[in-house]
């Protein structure tokens, strides 16, 4: 009798399913990034401790998930491989997670990368309004220039507000936005603060020459 007993749980053992192994998942901490910037992916579901390769499209990381299968490590962001400000010139990618001793684990996330870049237009007379372009400024902050002459500050330009999760900004201002224009080298510095600043952070520096002086 005790050997039927037995015989019946082995079988009924049997039986019961293995839980399939599963897809990982990553996630980044923005969808957008300026070339080289240092992304943040967070992954989860993985085997405890197994060792994983973050790649794809020119970058590369690695990383151990712990004991519950998590994992948060930095990513150098790939190079844009345009020099441009348009919606246009921002980059498609993909990072790749795979364990090489489980491949139904593997997974993946998208993201883009922009410049950190300003366009000021072709248009050779500095009074002439002509389209302004800005790409890799912080989402939702307003852009300003600041525009030098003979180290003073001579206009702090308000832009406008970068937009989208590139940080995109298309206007329309004149190419020195200044009451009076002289003949000479103007300093001008692209940032986020109202009022000039050396040290702003982030930003882009420009020499503008005026050689002679519009009517």
């Amino acid at each position: 009798m005790h050997r039927i007993i037995g015989v019946a749980l082995g079988v009924l053992a049997s039986l019961v399913p293995v839980a399939a192994a599963r897809a990982g998942t990553v996630t980044l901490d923005r969808p957008c990034y300026v070339e080289s910037d240092m992304m943040t992916a967070t992954g989860s579901g993985f085997a405890p401790n197994a060792n994983l390769t973050l790649s794809g499209d020119g970058t590369f990381a690695t990383a151990t998930a712990d004991a519950n299968g998590n994992f948060s490590v930095p990513v150098p962001a790939p190079i844009n491989p345009t020099i441009d400000a348009k919606p246009s010139s921002i980059a498609n990618y993909t990072l790749n997670v795979e364990n090489f001793n489980d491949a139904t684990q593997n997974t993946a996330v998208n993201y883009q990368v922009t410049n950190f870049t300003v366009d000021r237009g072709t248009a050779s007379n500095p009074r002439t309004k002509r389209s302004w372009a800005f790409a890799g400024f912080p989402t939702g902050t307003t852009i300003y220039g600041h525009f030098r002459f003979k180290g003073k500050t001579v206009s702090n330009y308000r832009f406008g507000k970068a937009t989208g999760p590139c940080g995109l900004l298309k206007t329309r201002a004149r190419g020195i936005p200044v009451s009076r224009i002289h003949v000479g080298k103007y300093q001008v510095q692209i940032d986020t603060n109202k009022h000039y600043n050396k040290a702003a952070v982030p930003s882009l520096h420009a020499t503008v020459t005026v050689f002679l002086v519009p009517r």
